[in-house]
């Protein structure tokens, strides 16, 4: 008796209800019916197979659209002729088009500025080379500009898979998650009796899944940020590329250890309490944290991340911004330092008025005395009082680079070689000290006190840094730099640089302390051995030299200051003339005194009249202008103060030359913030006195002045 429904059915057509069979049919009718059975065996198999195939194909159809919404870009598909097929990612405003202004239409067509030709070699070298090829654009719309960089593909089937990214705003990395749209259509065949066109389905799905796997790869392969699928319970699922070439594991060493271990412990909690939200269901999350690399060192990185909930997986996306966060720290400290140099500028500028009156009319008391007399001890007291505050101010104003410099061209190398010796006795004999100088000149322009007073800070401060002896390195060479140094303190910018490197075997010093060295009044040193002005000097005679500084150091293995000067390129030296005074400080000439202090201007006065010169005086330039007017007899020179309210003393002296061009200047200040003279740096051939000065100073630079 047949088994089989379908032959059940065709004998009772064929013979009726009443009729048996005939028994020499019953062994073919017996042969058919088992056919029949095993064919329905094999259809089920493969509708199995059919059931589990579509589910794989459903499954990485989930995976390459999670990858799209973590991912921050733009996905285009073309065909060999740069015709827009679809795109996937962000929106048609990425753009400023709408969609039928984009499907349809070849790339080099759509009115992207001047970019047009570019897609056309791209597109043309992506089908001759078979490889990746970039392509960066500018898009202006709404009175804003944009920047882009698209990375063009090949894929099978002559197609072309185009990435767009906005490189505008690099701190933005979620551009596009969760905005991806759309997803891949894939028909699967209604199920058939027929066994090959069954098995023709079956290829068709599995080769569509290698193809959809195969993009995922691609999308991993191409991109430079860093790309992960991480499980919720802490384990690496895939990683891309990039991440050996950021951190320096391989992937398998990353993929070896749970993902927390590579994070900084003080970043672990905060980490922790992301992933934590995501599991939780939050659509997307966006963090900051270290990794360590595999020197020991730590890369900051920004996230992006969004949750597969399904299968208990995270996919992320990680830039670098460790360069970034430098620059900010770098920003910081540049900011504070020029705060604290402006409070310690005008702290100066207002003491060095002071201490010109203090040390004047000690001066001028000193001379009325006898050498007898009981008080002039005293007052030899305060004038050295004074001096000891006249040196202070002088450092606050050097670090603020309010102190009026006169720089000239010299050798590096001279300057090193003129002080070796008096640094040999400074340091002592149980310290070495070793110069190793290039052998071409080392023009700079600087101060040549200045930068004196550089090295010997620097060599008193490796002095101290090595109490039981030890060696100190002095060395000059010339460096092209392509970009200013890392961790530079001070003017720092590409170019051709004299270095000047000083280095030492001494105690060194942590991070916490190398971040403050440069402040004033900061020391580590006991109390009474230090002002903690050494180095904050230092770096401003580096930064008004145009220059910067780069400091090295660790507990235990010494320090190395390295100064980058702008290399001079010139055969001679500037030389300043020698002076010589022909009469003894005095004098009957007349003088036109222009000083805002009065205090200053009185004593000043006091000086100049006692001496024999006629003086007249004037508190600004204003007032200064009006005296020149109603003056009827000669007049000789004028002294006056750089910096004063209204008119300044460069701007003053331009007017009185042209009624007066015989007449000699003299400038003096504390400190200038006069544009004219490059704040703070005057022609080396201009008059200048820097406050506080003692009287027999001024009226000899006075008399040099006159009689030149």
């Amino acid at each position: 008796m047949a088994q089989h429904s379908l032959l059940k059915r065709q004998l009772k057509r064929l013979l009726g209800d009443a009729e048996p069979i005939p028994k020499h049919w019953q062994a073919f009718i017996d042969a058919v019916d088992q056919a029949y059975l095993a064919a329905d065996a094999d259809r089920k198999v493969l509708e199995r197979s059919l059931d589990l195939s579509s589910h794989e194909l459903l499954q990485a159809n989930s995976e390459m659209r999670a990858v799209v919404q973590a991912f921050p870009d733009i996905f285009f598909l073309l065909d060999t002729q740069g015709t827009i097929l679809s795109y996937k990612g962000g929106t048609s405003t990425d753009f400023y088009l709408s969609p039928e202004q984009l499907l349809g239409k070849r790339l080099q067509d759509v009115p992207l500025a001047n970019a047009g030709t570019q897609f056309e070699h791209a597109i043309r070298e992506v089908q001759v080379r078979n490889a990746i090829v970039s392509v960066e654009y500018a898009l202006t719309a709404r009175n804003r500009t944009d920047y882009y960089e698209a990375r063009l593909a090949p894929l099978p089937n002559q197609q072309i898979l185009m990435i767009v990214r906005n490189i505008s705003e690099r701190k933005q990395a979620e551009i596009a998650l969760r905005n991806a749209h759309g997803e891949l259509e894939y028909r699967v065949a209604d199920r058939t009796t027929d066994l090959l066109r069954a098995n023709e389905a079956l290829r068709d799905q599995i080769t569509q899944r290698k193809r959809a796997e195969a993009e995922r790869d691609r999308f991993f392969a191409v991109s430079v940020d860093l790309l992960c699928v991480a499980g919720f319970d802490g384990s690496w699922k895939h990683l891309n590329p990039a991440w050996e070439k950021t951190l320096g594991w391989t992937i398998a060493e990353l993929r070896a250890r749970p993902y927390h271990e590579f994070i900084h412990p003080d970043d672990q909690a905060a980490t922790i309490a992301a992933m934590r939200k995501l599991a939780e269901g939050s659509p997307t999350i966006s963090f900051e944290n270290r990794y360590q690399c595999k020197d020991g060192s730590y890369r900051w990185f920004q996230w992006n991340a969004a949750p597969f909930p399904e299968q208990r997986l995270i996919y992320a996306t990680a830039r670098d911004v460790t360069e970034h966060r430098q620059l900010e720290e770098q920003l910081r400290q540049a900011q504070k330092m020029e705060a604290i140099g402006k409070l310690a500028g005008g702290i100066a500028h207002d003491f060095n008025n002071i201490l010109t009156v203090i040390t004047g009319h000690s001066q001028m008391l000193l001379e009325t005395l006898d050498r007898s007399d009981p008080q002039r001890e005293h007052v030899q007291e305060i004038q050295e009082a004074g001096d000891r505050a006249t040196a202070l101010t002088n450092q606050l104003l050097t670090f603020s680079r309010r102190q009026v410099v006169q720089p000239k061209v010299l050798d590096l190398n001279a300057i090193v070689g003129h002080i070796e010796g008096m640094l040999r006795r400074l340091i002592g004999e149980d310290i070495h000290l070793a110069t190793k100088l290039i052998q071409e000149p080392a023009f700079v322009k600087v101060d040549p006190g200045q930068i004196e007073q550089v090295i010997v800070n620097l060599a008193v401060n490796a002095r101290d840094a090595m109490p039981q002896g030890g060696r100190l390195a002095i060395e000059t060479s010339t460096v092209e730099l392509d970009q200013p140094p890392i961790h530079a303190h001070g003017v720092a910018q590409a170019g051709p640089y004299v270095m000047l490197t000083i280095s030492d075997t001494g105690q060194g010093m942590d991070a916490t302390t190398q971040a403050r060295i440069f402040e004033p009044f900061f020391t580590t040193k006991e109390q009474g051995k230090g002002t903690g002005l050494g180095l904050s000097t230092v770096y401003g005679i580096v930064s008004q030299s145009s220059g910067s500084i780069v400091v090295h150091s660790e507990p235990g293995r010494g320090t190395t200051f390295k100064i980058y000067l702008p290399r001079i390129r010139q055969e001679t030296l500037d030389i300043a003339p020698t002076s010589v005074v022909t009469q003894p400080p005095h004098g009957s000439e007349s003088i036109l005194l222009v000083e805002d202090e009065e205090k200053v201007r009185m004593l000043v006065a006091a000086v100049l009249r006692r001496k024999g010169f006629t003086v007249q005086t004037a508190r600004d330039g204003a007032e200064a202008l009006k005296t020149l007017e109603a003056h009827t007899g000669p007049l000789h020179l004028l002294l006056t103060d750089m910096v004063m309210p209204g008119m300044n003393g460069r701007e003053l002296a331009e007017q009185v030359t042209r009624r007066h061009p015989t007449i000699k200047v003299l400038y003096m200040s504390g400190y200038t913030d006069d544009a004219t003279v490059r704040h703070g740096a005057l022609d080396a051939s201009t008059p200048f006195l820097q406050k506080p000065f003692p009287p027999d100073v001024l009226v000899r630079k006075l008399r040099e002045l006159l009689d030149a």
